[in-house]
C-alpha cells in the first residue's frame, strides 16, 4: 500500500468545519439529514467539527474507517465509534469490509488479509430524537431515520422509529406543500404493517 500511496506533493489548504458551513447566515442550502464521510483518514476530525450538525438534524451516516491506521495519527474504529456514541448514534453494521495483508507475497502465495477498512453506518438513538419541544420537526426526524433503515434493510430501527412518531403533530396533513415521495411511501408502508398478523 505505501507503494501504492506514496505522497507525491504536499499543498496547505483552507478547510472550515460543517458546522460553520451551516451556521453561516446567508445559507441557501438546506441541512443534511444523512452524511457520508470518505476522507482518507481525517473523518474523526472532520465529525468533531460537525458536533451540533450531528445533534440537531442529521438522523444517520456512513463513515469509512480502518481498523488499523493507514494514515499518520489517524484514529480508527474504535474512537470513531466511541465519538459518534457521545454525540447520540448507535453503530449498526459494517457495510463492507476490505483486507490488506501487513506482508507482501507473490501470486500463488496470498490467503486472506487483515480486516483493514470498511464504510459503518450508523443511526441517531431513538431516545435522542427531542419529541418534546419540536414535535413536528421530532416526527419529521423519525420518519426520515425510518426510511433511512428501509433502505439499509433494518426493518425493526425502521418500524420503532414509526411508532414513536405515531403521535406527534404530521405538518404535511394541514399543509398545501405536496407531500414528499419518502412520506407517502411509510404512510402506504404503514397501511400494509396493519393488515400483517403479529406472529412472533
Amino acid at each position: 500500500l505505501s507503494e501504492a500511496a506514496k505522497t507525491i506533493e504536499r499543498r496547505l489548504v483552507e478547510a472550515v468545519t460543517i458546522d460553520h458551513i451551516f451556521q453561516s447566515q446567508d445559507l441557501t442550502i438546506p441541512l443534511p439529514d444523512f452524511l457520508s464521510v470518505d476522507t482518507e483518514g481525517s473523518e474523526y476530525e472532520i465529525l468533531l467539527g460537525a458536533r451540533e450538525t450531528l445533534k440537531s438534524n442529521i438522523v444517520a451516516l456512513v463513515v469509512e474507517t480502518e481498523f488499523h491506521p493507514l494514515h499518520k495519527g489517524q484514529k480508527v474504529f474504535g474512537d470513531l465509534a466511541e465519538l459518534l456514541l457521545d454525540l447520540g448514534f448507535d453503530f449498526i453494521r459494517f457495510l463492507n469490509l476490505q483486507e490488506l495483508s501487513p506482508v507482501r507475497a507473490p501470486l500463488g502465495l496470498r490467503g486472506e488479509g487483515f480486516h483493514t477498512v470498511c464504510n459503518a453506518l450508523f443511526f441517531k438513538k431513538l431516545n435522542n430524537i427531542d419529541t418534546h419541544e419540536e414535535k413536528v420537526k421530532g416526527r419529521l426526524m423519525l420518519r426520515k431515520l425510518s426510511f433511512i433503515a428501509i433502505v439499509f434493510n433494518q426493518f425493526e430501527y425502521a418500524l420503532g422509529c414509526l411508532r414513536q412518531s405515531k403521535n406527534l403533530i404530521d405538518y404535511h396533513q394541514d399543509s398545501q406543500e405536496e407531500e414528499p415521495v419518502y412520506l407517502r411511501f411509510l404512510r402506504e408502508f404503514e397501511q400494509h404493517i396493519d393488515k400483517m398478523p403479529l406472529v412472533y
